[in-house]
């Protein structure tokens, strides 16, 4: 598994599992949402960072970075859309 593959799963993985685990919130609270895609890309490079020893770190961070773009767009969306 390459680099790339790494990040889009580390990212994917902590964005549910920080939404999942906030039941209060949930996926119609904005900042919850913020807060998940925050915190996936802190461990998006801290993941990156350990897995090659800093090396990849300047590397990575244009997929963390594009991760949470694509995150926070989607959390812009669903704030958006209206609610049931």
């Amino acid at each position: 598994m390459n680099l790339r593959s790494i990040i889009w799963l580390t990212f994917i993985s902590t964005f549910l599992l920080f939404t999942s685990s906030n039941v209060n919130a949930g996926f119609g609270s904005y900042a919850a949402c913020a807060g998940a895609c925050g915190t996936a890309y802190h461990t998006c490079m801290g993941v990156s960072i350990l897995s090659t020893y800093g090396a990849g770190a300047i590397a990575a961070y244009p997929a963390c970075q594009a991760g949470f773009a694509a995150c926070s767009n989607v959390c812009i969306a669903m704030f958006l859309a209206p609610t049931p």
